[in-house]
């Protein structure tokens, strides 16, 4: 359970940098996103961000995906926009840019792909482009290797 106010404040700053000193990672990230928790509802919204920001990057380090996920939750729910763990690659694909790459690469043309989707031409274009980029690669027919263990 943790404590409000200022004394869960100056707890929370101590447990911080204790868990840093002894390199208690996983501890340590939970506490951050306690610790952001707290300064957020004290007022401190930049802080508090930053704070639960850092506890999500040693949460995402630890593999800890629950506690990420608890991370994640808090950050939108203080109006922030936690970066995705992963930039490049398959992973790094949004639900949507992920469907219209599987669409491509299985030969459909984009006006195909627009009208199952319900969306425009140039929202498909949009979503390849971006996929390409973070996918590396230039061409439609260097999607399926890419997406292979993508379902049918």
């Amino acid at each position: 359970m943790t404590v409000r106010g200022r004394e869960g404040l100056k707890q929370l700053e101590t447990s911080v940098g204790l868990l840093e000193e002894a390199g208690a990672t996983l501890e340590q990230a939970r506490s951050l996103v306690e610790y952001g928790t707290l300064r957020f509802e004290a007022g401190h919204a930049r802080l508090g961000r930053e704070t639960a920001r850092r506890g999500l990057e040693l949460a995402r380090q630890c593999g800890a995906e629950g506690l990420a996920d608890l991370a994640r939750e808090r950050l939108q729910a203080f109006g922030a926009r936690p970066r995705r763990a992963h930039t490049v690659g398959a992973s790094a694909l949004t639900d949507r840019e992920r469907r219209v790459a599987v669409l491509a690469a299985r030969g459909l043309t984009n006006r195909e792909i627009a009208d199952t989707l319900f969306i425009t031409q140039r929202t498909v274009e949009n979503h390849l482009t971006s996929g390409f980029r973070k996918l590396g690669i230039a061409r439609r027919r260097e999607l399926a290797p890419l997406l292979d263990d993508e379902p049918s």
